[in-house]
């Protein structure tokens, strides 16, 4: 038998720091104890779950499949069909049951084309399903939201757009993701007009995704963009500009023109130069050459490297203007073009100069 109070006059005999560590001791062992008896539990409970789980996947599995090959033929549901439609809206009542169903379907949708995508289609309709995706909008939690708008994009629910719509300025960034997703996907060009509205900023990665959805459109009308050149959210302009390079949309060049001349943005102006450019637009030459010396160092660097091929002999003074510029890159560019257009004039350039770089660019070129 344990004589406890040997025990008890041995710790009391002890000093205090070994009766601290004997403290320590044993709560963290009970510590320990618990967290194992926790994570016995929680293991149990997680295999439980997943046989559960798989046990309804094969479950609801089985009766999609069934509604899906049930007398396709036929354009009026079935008794059979009828019957599965009756157990899935009665399942959809519990939570957990309900995402099993909408994951198996999402999982189909994406597998399946034709005819019988559109029967899944049909089916998520017909059990209601829809309208818990449209209720988890009203949500205060982001990630509800998020993940309704994804359920309404997956099935293609295209009446729920103008709620959708109200989200493109949501607080959480991937709310306005989502939604803004949602509009390309289902109404592809169409759907762009969200931007007249958009005071939050469209990042470069959702421009990527956007500009990526919309080439998956054939013979589609594309939008008006000069409200959107014309828009105070300067990631709208931005987005617009680059609408206008991959589409080529040449018309909207004297927009472009006002947009290089007013707009305060200095990264919106580099990139209407770009454009200008790739679209050739001779004329924006003279207006760029025009305020040549109000431009800041990286608005000059991308006129001079953008319009390189652009320049003919009629440019020959403003490049002898730029030959010796405080910016090697502008020197150089200048220099390379002189000699393209008139290179006697360029092997009669002095070499001897306080400007070493522009010496040295000059002897290169001459000899070259």
């Amino acid at each position: 038998m344990i004589d406890y109070h040997y025990f008890l006059n041995y710790y009391y005999q002890l000093p205090v720091v070994l009766k601290w560590v004997w403290i320590t001791i044993i709560v963290l062992s009970i510590v320990v104890f618990l967290l194992i008896v926790f994570l016995k539990l929680l293991r149990l409970k997680l295999r439980r779950n997943e046989k559960i789980t798989s046990e309804y996947q094969d479950k609801y599995e089985a009766l999609i499949v069934a509604y899906l090959y049930s007398d396709i033929e036929n354009e009026e549901a079935t008794e059979e069909q009828k019957s599965i439609i009756k157990k899935i809206k009665s399942s959809i009542k519990d939570d957990f049951k309900r995402d099993i169903i909408v994951a198996i379907l999402m999982r189909l949708r994406n597998e399946i084309s034709g005819e019988m995508a559109d029967t899944i289609q049909d089916l998520y309709l017909e059990t209601g399903l829809v309208n818990s995706a449209k209720s988890k909008l009203k949500s205060d939690e982001w990630y509800v939201v998020s993940k309704g708008i994804r359920e309404l994009t997956q099935f293609h629910v295209k009446e729920i757009h103008t709620e959708v719509e109200k989200l493109v300025n949501h607080k959480n960034r991937e709310v306005r993701k989502q939604s803004q997703l949602y509009l390309i996907n289902l109404f592809g060009f169409e759907g762009l007009n969200f931007l007249e509205n958009l005071t939050t900023p469209l990042s470069e990665w959702d421009q990527i995704q956007l500009l990526e959805i919309l080439q998956r459109f054939s013979n589609q009308k594309i939008s008006d963009v000069t409200k959107w050149l014309a828009s105070s959210n300067d990631t709208v302009v931005s987005f617009a500009l680059k609408l206008v390079k991959i589409y080529n949309l040449y018309g909207v060049k004297e927009k472009l023109l006002i947009l290089f001349k007013n707009h305060p943005n200095k990264e919106v102006k580099i990139e209407t130069i770009q454009v200008l450019s790739n679209l050739q637009i001779v004329e924006a030459k003279e207006v760029i050459k025009e305020n040549f010396e109000t431009l800041s160092k990286e608005e000059q660097i991308t006129f001079f490297k953008a319009f390189e091929d652009l320049f003919d002999i009629e440019d020959k003074d403003f490049l002898l203007q730029n030959i010796q510029h405080k910016i090697f890159d502008i020197k150089f560019i200048s220099l390379k073009i002189l000699k393209r257009l008139d290179t006697p004039l360029l092997l009669k350039l002095p070499t001897a100069s306080s400007d070493l770089e522009y010496t040295k660019i000059v002897k290169f070129l001459q000899t070259h």
